[in-house]
């Protein structure tokens, strides 16, 4: 009876609170760019309006902000009883998306990206001395 219960107040509260985040956004795995070839190519991808990338753990994503097609207007999921697997193992109780803050830094434009790059040969450099 006790998850029974769970299992309603988990619905609760995401019919309550819950703004869809992780259905407004797409994220992917990468990996930290290594060269100036795969910097100039993350940098092609951040001139695409609604691609970011985010760092959170030394990991690195690539983010599409845009919603999935099966989302609502009211931010309910029109195919809910049939959602992929990786959206029913997506719980509120580690839902980062809806806490604020998901990531550790969050680079929006090309320029930011080169900004990093400098900021993190100066640290390099720093330590050698």
């Amino acid at each position: 009876m006790a998850k029974k219960k769970k299992k309603k107040e988990e619905r609760n509260i995401c019919l309550e609170k819950c703004d869809a985040a992780c259905c407004k956004n797409l994220a992917m795995d990468i990996l930290k760019p290594k060269d100036n070839w795969d910097i100039e190519d993350l940098k092609w991808k951040l001139y695409f309006k609604h691609v970011k990338v985010y760092i959170v753990n030394n990991r690195w994503h690539l983010l599409f902000e845009t919603k999935c097609r099966y989302l609502l207007k009211n931010n309910r999921c029109s195919i809910y009883e049939r959602r992929p697997e990786v959206c029913r193992e997506h719980s509120h109780m580690e839902c980062g998306e809806r806490e604020g803050d998901w990531y550790d830094l969050l680079i929006s434009t090309p320029e930011e990206l080169d900004e990093y790059f400098r900021k993190e040969k100066r640290k390099k450099k720093k330590r050698k001395k």
